[in-house]
């Protein structure tokens, strides 16, 4: 409906939808955290769509993108190696 009426806007808004799927599985995530629930997001891979369609029964209909695990906090998250910024981000400018 929404494609109908902005056309322009199409594809910026299919773009901030899935901004606001993002920032809706951070929310559940830090909800699960504040009630000491652990939990894991996970991104699907095309490869194994038609087997997750088939095992729980998910319609055509729906884009397959993640899925939160979610339980028990059996050990604390390991730590994690980050590369530093200054190889992360390139600063373009003119001279």
């Amino acid at each position: 409906m929404l494609s109908s009426h902005y056309r322009s806007s199409l594809r910026p808004m299919r773009t901030f939808s899935r901004h606001s799927t993002a920032i809706a599985q951070y929310a559940v995530w830090l909800a699960l955290a504040e009630k000491g629930i652990g939990a894991n997001l996970q991104h699907y891979n095309p490869l194994i769509d038609e087997d997750i369609r088939t095992e729980w029964n998910v319609p055509p209909s729906l884009k397959l993108r993640a899925h939160m695990n979610f339980g028990a906090i059996l050990s604390p998250a390991s730590e994690k190696a980050f590369m530093g910024d200054e190889k992360r981000f390139i600063v373009a400018k003119q001279s």
